[in-house]
């Protein structure tokens, strides 16, 4: 704004000066051609009027009294020319003035076309973010719902995953709690894999974006897993298969606000194990 008050005002100005050379040029332009029709009144008057004995006092006359009235009015016509000149560079500043003002409205257009882009461009990926995000989201819900543990009977939903954490709670008696969890997800790799691929799909998604609410997606994640399903997530993320899910769960802090009880644990001294790696 600042910058277009200053245009604003040299252009007043050079108006300004260009009404005043346009009266100095017709002023002086008048004048010229005055001593001009002077000087043919002068020779008017010396052959009519004049008392000459020969042509070379006739020049005489003409030479010293037409040619410096002529020549003053060449004087006055040199100086219109550079009166001309002077108007020729004031309306190019005038010119310029105007290029620059276009060129800024048109660098103004340009920055306002690029951040309606840029919005477009934000909307557009918050909306391809959200499709996605919800896509996967409701694909594992489903996936809850019709989850099955099929051991001398069938239990489907999120009952399975108590199923689940029960096999391994036994696995666990036989071998070392790592190779327990590798054992018993390798088992159910139909269902557990499956499981804990799209939890940590889901938050792999949600940190790979640039969001301004980032825990309103990780809160909605949270709010579909249920106990054993948290408690199978922190034995998968120590199981030494699934870094990404182990760095998750500390980042997002998807399970530190849980009530984990020690009974809930296969074995009491993991939770040193989780506190010690931030994941409770």
């Amino acid at each position: 704004m600042a910058n277009n008050s200053r245009l604003e005002i040299r252009e007043k100005e050079i108006n300004e000066e260009i009404k005043q050379l346009n009266k100095k040029v017709s002023m002086f332009t008048n004048v010229s051609w005055a001593f001009v029709a002077l000087g043919f009144i002068v020779v008017f008057i010396g052959i009519f009027f004049g008392e000459f004995k020969g042509f070379h006092e006739f020049g005489d006359f003409i030479g010293g009294s037409v040619g410096s009235i002529w020549s003053l009015a060449g004087l006055f016509f040199v100086y219109v020319a550079f009166l001309g000149q002077k108007q020729s560079i004031l309306n190019q500043q005038r010119e310029i003035l105007h290029n620059q003002e276009e060129l800024r409205a048109t660098r103004e257009e340009l920055a306002g076309q690029k951040k309606q882009m840029e919005l477009q461009n934000a909307t557009l990926k918050q909306q391809q973010f959200e499709n996605t995000f919800f896509q996967l989201f409701n694909s594992h819900q489903r996936f809850n719902e019709n989850m099955k543990f099929v051991h001398n009977e069938t239990t489907t939903g999120i009952e399975a995953l108590n199923k689940y954490y029960n096999a391994f709670f036994e696995m666990v008696k036989q071998k070392p709690t790592k190779d327990a969890f590798n054992k018993i997800e390798k088992r159910y790799n139909h269902t557990l894999s499956p499981y804990l691929n799209q939890i940590e799909q889901l938050l792999l998604l949600i940190d790979g974006r640039k969001l301004d609410n980032k825990d309103y997606y990780v809160q909605l994640v949270k709010s579909i897993i249920p106990h054993y399903g948290r408690l199978l997530l922190l034995y998968a993320a120590i199981s030494g298969k699934r870094k990404n899910l182990e760095e998750l769960l500390i980042k997002y802090q998807l399970i530190q606000d849980i009530d984990i009880l020690d009974e809930d644990l296969v074995n009491k001294e993991d939770r040193r194990i989780f506190k010690n790696k931030k994941i409770l």
